[in-house]
């Protein structure tokens, strides 16, 4: 951890909690490069083969991380709502959480995640339930 006098400084709730929403739609926008993508997810470029080989694809509790409540669409119809997720504060930026990507991954892969996803926190966000079913 770096001493506090070389940690960038974290915008105000109000503005953190615009920047958490523009980063987590960015990140599940089938807009977004996978470049983009990888550079707003925790950790990305540990998962930067996975997310690129989807690309196009749409898909604070504490100082530093905050907890998002998302909805995961398939074109313009809800196929998981009110979902919690992570977001972390890494290097200057807010980041989809890579527990909350691994999660996401798992329910598309019925049940398994990535091996890269070991090295995640929990492996899925804090409330996720076991298994909602399959995306896509």
């Amino acid at each position: 951890m770096l001493p506090r006098a070389e940690r960038p400084a974290q915008p105000s709730p109000v503005s953190a909690a615009a920047v958490i929403t523009a980063n987590w739609e960015a990140f599940c926008s089938g807009k977004t490069s996978a470049a983009k993508k990888i550079t707003l997810l925790q950790n990305g470029q540990a998962f930067a083969t996975i997310i690129q080989a989807q690309s196009g694809s749409g898909l604070a509790s504490s100082p530093g991380q905050a907890t998002v409540t998302y909805n995961v669409l398939l074109g313009t119809t809800p196929a998981l709502t009110n979902q919690s997720g992570v977001a972390v504060y890494q290097n200057g930026t807010w980041k989809v959480g890579d527990a909350s990507f691994c999660g996401l991954r798992a329910l598309e892969n019925g049940g398994k995640a990535p091996s890269v996803c070991s090295s995640a926190a929990s492996g899925r966000p804090r409330g996720w339930p076991a298994r909602q079913g399959r995306l896509g």
